[in-house]
Parts: structure tokens; sequence; C-alpha cells
């Protein structure tokens, strides 16, 4: 009698298990196991927690639309978990919510998530009502138009706040010809003009379980946890709704940046604002520990380098950080500045300063002889500890190590991925150096800067 191979998905997902959080004291029980529809799930066991953290991710993020779509992913996740179940009926959140519970949805470039919290009492409530908002929704033109506004309203705000509209502009020239280009808000002249029949065809052809994975933590054991799956999200199908699945060809790879872009916009700002954007590292690149522990020491944490470089002697900016992007078919790294509008040239030239300089800097113990490593300030080995600490941290959450959990089983492509904490182990500062210049100081890059408005 032959054996049934195990899926690729649940060895990816049991090596996960083990390694993500293996350098941490965690002894929660953990498993993999597919639903009938094929779904992959995976759940942890949390003895002590009176919760459960329920998580679907799906590929239906924002870079499966097409353009006059943009924006129909995030709109869709609102429609789901807030629209109602019938022209006349309460909204699903107020259901939740008289039963104590939580929701939530995120749209991102890759996935979309959509998350729950309940009483473990409620565990298979949660599934069953979770199944249905996902897999089974039919959508209504009254919740359609009033969550178009909300949605209008969200994307007023974003123009509005000079941080996130830089940060907009500089993906978008960043990402350029490459559907990372576009904001998951879409924008105002294609939201306006999606429809219903819109909605319910990019719903059929992306919200299904195909495309989807779960993940469930709380205080459940794993015979009940692996029932409650099955009874509500295993026998999940594509939901009979009007419309036909939308046509969509394959995505375009990222191409390279061929030359450095730098733009000036004014607002209504007090300071002005800089950002540096920099191609980095993609999910499943080798060097996207390296990229994390490199932003941690430069921009990141309680003694950064790029703050300690201009917020010191010099007084350069106001403020600076450094932030790191890695999605599916590409990352990206930024640095952010507040700063007087009179510091902006001096400002960039010490940042292409420290940069060079950064190739032959000394910042951890090993670029010492051992005789003189006793007194150095080991900038390296602060940003891996720190970086430790913070998954740790965030290990402890059941939410967010469900979320962890469904993403990862949907972006990773590594047949053996190594746990985060060996990886960290096997980072040496002349690696870090490198990817500075590999990344930072050669390649062309993106400058924004948001200047503030002229007095009238």
């Amino acid at each position: 009698m032959l054996r049934q191979q195990m899926p690729i998905w649940m060895i990816l997902a049991g090596i996960f298990l083990l390694s993500l959080y293996g350098y941490g004291s965690s002894t929660y029980e953990s498993g993999v196991t597919t639903l009938e529809n094929g779904i992959p799930a995976v759940f942890e066991v949390r003895p002590d927690s009176p919760l459960i953290h329920l998580v679907v991710a799906l590929r239906a993020g924002s870079k499966y639309e097409t353009h006059s779509s943009r924006g129909i992913s995030h709109l869709i996740e609102h429609l789901i978990l807030f629209g109602g179940q019938g022209p006349d009926t309460a909204r699903v959140t107020e259901e939740l919510q008289s039963r104590g519970g939580h929701v939530n949805g995120h749209t991102d470039r890759d996935l979309v998530t959509l998350e729950l919290t309940l009483p473990l009492e409620d565990l298979e409530f949660a599934t069953r009502i979770m199944g249905k908002l996902v897999f089974n929704r039919r959508f209504f033109q009254a919740d359609l138009d009033r969550e178009r506004r909300i949605v209008e309203k969200e994307m007023g705000e974003a123009v509005d706040d000079p941080e996130r509209q830089g940060l907009f502009i500089m993906l978008k020239h960043l990402f350029s010809g490459h559907p990372y280009e576009r904001s998951a808000f879409g924008d105002p002249k294609s939201l306006g003009s999606i429809t219903l029949e819109d909605i319910q065809a990019h719903y059929q052809a992306l919200f299904v379980p195909e495309r989807s994975a779960v993940a469930l933590v709380g205080g459940m054991n794993s015979d009940k946890a692996r029932e409650c799956l099955q009874s509500g999200l295993g026998i999940c199908r594509k939901a009979d709704v009007p419309g036909q699945p939308l046509s969509r060809g394959k995505i375009v790879p990222l191409r390279p940046l061929v030359e450095s872009i730098e733009m000036e916009r004014t607002m209504n700002v007090q300071r002005a604002h800089i950002w540096m954007g920099f191609r980095a590292p993609a999910y499943n690149d080798d060097q996207r520990v390296a990229m994390r522990v490199l932003c941690q020491m430069l921009g990141q944490g309680g003694y950064p380098l790029l703050s300690t470089r201009f917020s010191g002697r010099f007084r350069l900016v106001d403020s600076i950080s450094m932030s790191y992007l890695p999605l599916e078919d590409g990352g990206c790294t930024w640095v952010h500045m507040v700063l007087e509008r009179d510091n902006i040239r001096r400002a960039l030239n010490e940042w292409n300063r420290f940069l060079k300089q950064f190739r032959s800097m000394n910042f951890s113990r090993r670029d010492f002889p051992p005789s003189q490593r006793r007194h150095v300030y080991d900038f390296m080995e602060t940003a891996g500890n720190q970086l430790l600490l913070r998954s740790e941290v965030a290990g402890e959450d059941g939410l967010q190590r469900a979320l962890t959990y469904a993403r990862f089983i949907l972006l990773n492509k590594k047949s053996r991925p190594r746990g985060f904490g060996d990886q960290l182990s096997d980072l040496s500062p002349s690696r870090l150096r490198r990817l500075a210049v590999e990344r930072l100081l050669k390649p062309p890059h993106v400058v924004v800067t948001v200047l503030p408005e002229a007095a009238p």
C-alpha cells in the first residue's frame, strides 16, 4: 500500500513552526493540516488562553487588480467585514461585538488578511462565521455605497498626511511599471467607477479556498481545532454569486530601476520631509534578515547610527528613521527625515558621506582584535538582540502569531526555511557593509522632498 505523500506546504509549515521561534521559550503545542477543500491550516494550542484568534489570508492583494479596478480588494475587505447579511439585517460586526469579539482586516500589495478574535467558547461560531464571510458572502448596493464613502474618507486623510503621501509617491516611482506602484486604496476615479457586478466578479475570482491559508491560535485542544476548522472552513466552496471571474494576465516581473528620480512637493507642513527609497531584498531573499538588521542598526531601536550622526553634533534633522518592507516580488527600504528646509542639501550630502564611510566603519566587536573588544559598543549585536526581543514579544501575542503563520504559508517559497536566530548567527560586519553598498550606495534610488507651503 502506497503512503500518501505529505503536501510540501505541510513540510514547510512544520519546519517553520519548529524554527521560527526556536530561539525563544515557546512550548505551545502546534500542528498543521489540510482541510477537505484544500485550504492549508496551522493551529497553535495555548491552554491558558481564554480567547481564540482566527486569521484567513488570501492571495488577493492590490497587485492582482486591473488598472481600472484599483482599490477593489480593499473595498471588498470592508464589505466582507462590515457589510450587512441582507438589505435590512444588522451588520456582522454588531453580532460579533455582542459576543465580545473583535474583527479586522488588512489589504496590502500581496495579500488580504481577515482576522477574528472571540472568547474560547465561541470557537465553533468563529470558524463558521469566518467561512461564510470569506467564501460565501453576498454584497448589496447600500453596503457598497456606505463603505465606498468610508474608503474615500480614508483616502482623503492619507492625502492630507505628509508622511503617508510622501511614502505613497516614493513607492509609486520605486516600483514604476509593476502593480506594486499602486496603493491598496486605489484612487478616487477607479474607486468611484467600481460597480456591484465588479465586486462580485473580483470576489468570485480571488476569494476562494484555492488562494487561501488559515491559522488558529487559542485555548482549544488540537482535536477541537481540527474539528472546528474543518466544519467551519473546510466545507466552503466558491460562492455561488452572479458575475464572471475577471480575466487577469500574469503579473509582470519587477524591472530594475535604471535611473535615480528626485522630486519636490509642497504641503501644509511646518517642517520639510525627505524620503529616500531603495530597492531591497524580497520576502524570500536570502538577504532579508541581513536587511532587517541593517535597518535596525541604522535607523531604528534605542541607539541607531543615523540618529547619532544626524541629530548629534550637526543637528541636521529633527528626526530620522529607516524602514524595510519585504514583499513577495521585491522589497524596498527607505530613510525618512524631518528637518528645517535650509538643512535639506546638507542632510543629503551628509547621507552620501555616511554611506561612503560606512564601508570601512567599525560597528561590531568583531571589527576589533580580541584584546580591544571589552569596552566596544556592538551596534550589530544590539540590533540583532532588539529584533529577537521584538519577535519574542510578538510571538506571545496570539493574533500576531496567527497572522505570521497565515502569511508565511502563502508567501514562503523556500524548500528549507531557516530560523531567524540561526540566520542572525551567520551575519558578519563585512556582510552588512557589502549589503549597504549594494543596496544603498550604488544603485539608483528615489528621493521625494515635501516642502512647507510659502506663507501668503
